[in-house]
């Protein structure tokens, strides 16, 4: 989901794998988009774009798990450049919490640039892309995140064929958990981009990209404080639903929201 460090975790893959790497992000963020949209060439060292594509990445923001291998195969056209010899599919869960914090301040900083930009805002029930069918903290992105929860935690098996499942807590936290996952994927692990903070989406929701270089800084896991003085995000945490599967996955979170915001 938007916000859910999806970035930082594919910066820290594309790192790792140094031959060249073609990254497209949020490829359907518009519903008309051509095949050669939203892609950049990585890890080129100052070389030509390859006429083949050693490792093609492409990332899809907010979409349902339920249904992703029958809407990936019916956006195939726009989603594949060319057949893959293999394939491995990377979903990312972030805590609630911090995740829907953080998509509050981004939707208020874009907000904020638009404005100043002389562009018109964007409204609150808006979709935070064109395939979405969620809103940045509606009702429908919390069920959203109840679908990842599910998938994470197992009572659901949507997510077919090699698949690795990422918990964005523990990939900040832990060196060994993002070792786990590297060796998963095939990589030969490295740290070397765990620090950078990626210009998609304007950077961090909080810090931009200030901290570029010094990601470990960045209080990422205590995004959901300002929670204290927010009734929307107070609402969204007071989800019993939401508070149960948060609860299977972080417990000690889960329990100091709780807590901290007597829910």
């Amino acid at each position: 989901m938007m916000r859910a460090g999806q970035h930082a975790i594919i910066n820290w893959i594309i790192k790792q794998y140094k031959r060249p790497v073609y990254f497209r992000n949020n490829i359907l963020a518009y519903k008309k988009l051509s095949i050669n949209q939203r892609g950049h060439w990585h890890n080129l060292a100052g070389h030509r774009s390859p006429v083949n594509f050693p490792l093609y990445i492409f990332n899809i923001e907010d979409s349902p798990v339920k249904s992703i291998e029958s809407f990936r195969e019916k956006r195939r056209s726009i989603l594949e450049i060319v057949r893959p010899k293999s394939t491995r599919k990377i979903m990312i869960i972030r805590d609630p919490f911090n995740m829907f914090a953080s998509r509050y301040k981004f939707f208020h900083k874009k907000n904020r640039i638009r404005e100043e930009s002389g562009r018109s805002k964007i409204k609150i029930n808006r979709d935070t892309n064109e395939n979405s069918g969620v809103s940045f903290f509606d009702n429908r992105a919390v069920k959203r995140w109840k679908e990842y929860a599910r998938e994470y935690i197992g009572i659901t098996n949507n997510i077919k064929g090699k698949r690795t499942l990422v918990n964005y807590n523990l990939w900040v936290s832990s060196k060994k958990y993002r070792k786990e996952i590297s060796k998963e994927i095939g990589l030969k692990f490295s740290d070397s981009g765990i620090n950078s903070v990626p210009k998609n989406g304007y950077g961090s929701s909080f810090d931009g990209v200030a901290f570029n270089g010094a990601a470990n800084k960045m209080d990422v896991l205590a995004r959901w404080k300002m929670a204290k003085e927010n009734e929307i995000l107070r609402s969204i945490f007071s989800d019993k639903e939401l508070l149960e599967l948060s609860g299977q996955i972080y417990p000690r979170l889960t329990a100091e929201v709780i807590s901290a915001l007597d829910l």
